[in-house]
């Protein structure tokens, strides 16, 4: 049974181990994979590079245009003086334009045309980004299954380890319990052998039972893997949808620039048109300056002269009226200055006289001297310089008054000459009202046309956003997902350690049934040597001493040399042991020399185990096995006080493992 658990355990290791075969196989597809959109990355970055570098070379291509094209309207105001003659001009605007209508009406053809493009390649821009949420939609749904399946696995695989743990403490108590069988064979009852045999039975089902929940678990995780590979190929079918939709992009986005290219010949078409149009204008202006010059200028310049001589005139009389004010206020000003030298020689005499007479001296704390008299006298002179101040502004309000009344009756005198020189220019342009009109029809329609087509390039250039938004977003779901990779692989990696680690407990548990084998065949065939309890109690005791003085010899050499005490106390930490307390050099060299003598009753206690083993193998008498027995344990004494603990050591010994006191 056992031999046949064993080979069921191995057979599926080595399914478990093809199943790491096909992880790691698809994780280096997907790793490949992900190179591959790594690299499409970087293509789409450098495509975006240069589409924001051609904006920026055709922003400032316009920008300089634009800069052209005010230089050029300057040149144009500034070669008014040129003039031709008005029948000429007539016939030279009649060909611009019906040249102009006809390139007008190629525009709008072409212009209809780009427009019916424009709105097909919408649509299916629209289509595009349709499909292309639905296929996000599904991955992300996908994943999300994908995530619930590597939950479930985790928690199939703790519960496995779990079982696996259960599986080895049961064998271990199995072993326990044989040793026991074995070792109390042939001194206790037959009830205490039923017993046991109850108990093996019952542990045996147990087993039995833990076996049964390991196949289910086993199944489950393969329903799992199988769950997981068909979540894998729906993701592989999502990303070759998700290729075809970039292709699509792609194709979505030449058109795109194909039609920038043309939109930039339309607008070099709209920005010659503009030309011609400011070309028209300033012809019109000319021809409009012509007939007034023609019509009339002596008129105009009669008329400015009568007026300006008007107004010089005037102004004349407003400088003579303004220089007698002046002089008359030049001749008070000097009587003013005359009495305020005298009041201030008074005043300067009288300052003196108070000086004398009420002169009041401060000294400061930093040492300086302050006169109250000082004081007043800046007070004054402040209030007198303010005084001098208000009259000055009082003098310049007046002025400005005065200047204020004279420029408005400049300002009537200029609306009158206006108001004659629009009455002259308006009789004039009732003769050209029917081709200006025509010429405005024409503005207005061609900034229609400009606009609509400003229109579409924006509307472009927020396509052009939402692609850029949309390749941002791609760029952080791939980094997403590259997360997500490494961390599944972080977790096979973890699998493996797991596998490697139940391996390694299998191979454990085929050599303790080898052993329980090995025990069950002796007991049918042979009888097992009477041992008693209380040479196992010796046993035991020796055992115990030994380690005692091992713990002890470890202290002595931690307390010699220092540096060795955190090894020494790490080491039994993991041992679950402690270095006994230190003693003196005496007692030291006392319990080194009992230590020799219970290594050597240890080492001849090994070395009759051995041959007990070798006596059971070979099948000798047990009534020898056991004077053997009794004549080494007579060789190695026990004091008073070990024989009083025997009962107490008797069930640690029997709980106890082989391998426990080779500490």
């Amino acid at each position: 049974y056992y031999s046949n658990q064993c080979n069921g355990f191995r057979i599926k290791l080595q399914q478990m181990n093809k199943e790491l075969n096909e992880l790691r196989h698809e994780k280096r597809f997907l790793s490949s994979h992900l190179l591959e959109l790594n690299h499409d990355k970087k293509l789409y970055k450098r495509r975006i590079r240069t589409i924001q570098n051609q904006t920026r070379e055709k922003k400032q291509r316009l920008e300089q245009l634009e800069k052209k094209q005010e230089d050029l309207k300057q040149k144009l105001n500034s070669v008014d003086s040129e003039v031709k003659s008005t029948d000429e001009t007539v016939k030279q605007l009649h060909e611009l334009l019906k040249h102009e209508q006809l390139t007008h009406c190629t525009l709008n053809k072409d212009l209809e045309k780009i427009c019916k493009q424009l709105s097909g390649r919408v649509n299916e821009i629209t289509n595009l980004r349709a499909q292309y949420e639905s296929r996000s939609k599904e991955i992300e749904a996908s994943e999300g299954k994908l995530h619930g399946l590597l939950r479930e696995e985790s928690k199939t695989l703790e519960l496995l380890g779990k079982q696996s743990d259960l599986l080895h403490r049961r064998n271990v108590e199995l072993g326990s319990v044989q040793m026991k069988i074995i070792d109390l064979q042939g001194v206790k009852s037959d009830e205490y052998m039923q017993a046991l045999e109850k108990e093996l039975r019952e542990l045996i089902e147990k087993k039995k039972g833990l076996d049964k929940c390991l196949d289910t678990a086993k199944r489950e995780s393969k329903r799992m893997d199988v769950e997981i590979v068909k979540t894998m190929l729906q993701i592989r079918k999502d990303q070759l949808n998700l290729d075809q939709a970039k292709a699509q992009l792609v194709t979505a986005r030449v058109a795109v620039d194909g039609k920038t290219k043309l939109l930039g010949h339309v607008r070099n078409q709209n920005q010659e048109l503009a030309m011609h149009e400011n070309m028209l204008q300033l012809r019109r202006a000319q021809l409009r300056s012509q007939m007034i010059k023609h019509s009339n200028q002596v008129y105009s310049l009669e008329k400015t002269r009568i007026e300006m001589d008007s107004i010089i005139a005037t102004r004349r009389a407003e400088i003579e009226t303004a220089k007698s004010v002046l002089l008359t206020r030049k001749r008070t000003l000097m009587e003013i200055r005359s009495n305020l030298k005298r009041s201030l020689d008074h005043l300067t005499v009288r300052i003196d006289q108070l000086k004398t007479r009420f002169d009041v001296i401060v000294y400061s704390l930093e040492g300086e001297v302050y006169n109250c008299v000082a004081f007043t006298i800046q007070n004054i002179q402040e209030k007198h310089v303010l005084l001098e101040q208000g009259n000055e502004l009082e003098a310049d309000i007046i002025k400005a008054e005065k200047e204020i009344i004279a420029l408005e009756n400049t300002v009537q005198v200029v609306n009158s000459s206006n108001v004659s020189y629009k009455s002259a220019v308006f009789q004039v342009e009732e003769y050209n009202l029917d081709i200006e009109q025509d010429i405005d029809k024409q503005l207005e329609q061609e900034l229609c046309v400009l606009e609509d087509i400003q229109s579409d390039v924006a509307e472009l250039t927020k396509d052009i956003q939402t692609l850029e938004e949309n390749l941002t977003w791609l760029i952080e779901r791939e980094n997403q997902l590259t997360k997500q990779w490494t961390d599944k692989d972080n977790k096979v990696q973890q699998l493996g350690v797991e596998l490697n680690q139940q391996t390694t407990k299998l191979i454990r548990a085929e050599k303790q049934i080898k052993q329980l084998k090995r025990t069950l065949e002796l007991i049918g065939h042979e009888k097992q040597p009477m041992i008693l309890l209380a040479e196992k109690d010796l046993c035991t005791k020796e055992l115990i001493e030994s380690n005692e003085s091992a713990l002890q010899q470890l202290a002595e050499l931690s307390v010699r040399h220092p540096e060795t005490a955190p090894i020494l106390s790490q080491y039994l930490s993991h041992m679950k042991l402690s270095l006994p307390l230190r003693h003196s050099p005496a007692t030291s060299v006392l319990s080194a020399r009992s230590q020799m003598s219970d290594l050597n009753s240890v080492r001849s206690f090994a070395s009759s185990t051995t041959r007990l083993g070798s006596e059971v193998g070979g099948a000798r008498d047990p009534c020898k096995l056991g004077a053997q027995w009794r004549e080494k344990s007579s060789m190695t004494p026990l004091p008073s006080n070990q024989q009083t603990k025997s009962g107490r050591q008797q069930s640690a010994a029997t709980s106890s493992t082989p391998g426990t006191g080779n500490k």
